[in-house]
């Protein structure tokens, strides 16, 4: 079974990311890929939040792709509880971090509630 593990899809309208998704589908059809783990691009004026939300709606009832947001050190605790949230409700394959980007590291407490 082939999965995709790092796909990345527009998010600026529900629109565009249903496009997207099923342009993805459907190039997933043509190489035999069984699944696709997606996350959002980070284009200028991004929201994190907004455009995570849009693709949680718009992946739901895909039984082959499943987001994937990226933890951001920016969003606070509101953040950090939704993606909580997002992880209890199955809605989402994980939590991406970019330890070697952004300031923390893998052991870093801010991280800790979504690691464990």
């Amino acid at each position: 079974m082939i999965i995709d593990t790092h796909t990345h899809v527009q998010t600026t309208s529900r629109s565009e990311c249903a496009r997207g998704l099923d342009a993805l589908e459907r190039c997933m059809d043509r190489h035999a890929i069984a699944g696709a783990i997606v996350m959002p691009f980070a284009s200028p004026g991004f929201d994190a939040a907004i455009e995570l939300d849009t693709l949680v709606r718009c992946a739901r009832g895909r039984d082959r792709v499943k987001p994937m947001p990226c933890y951001d050190p920016g969003s606070g605790k509101a953040g950090l509880a939704s993606l909580l949230r997002l992880l209890e409700s199955a809605d989402i394959a994980g939590v991406k971090f970019f330890t070697g980007y952004d300031a923390y590291g893998p052991l870093d407490e801010s991280i800790a509630a979504i690691l464990d």
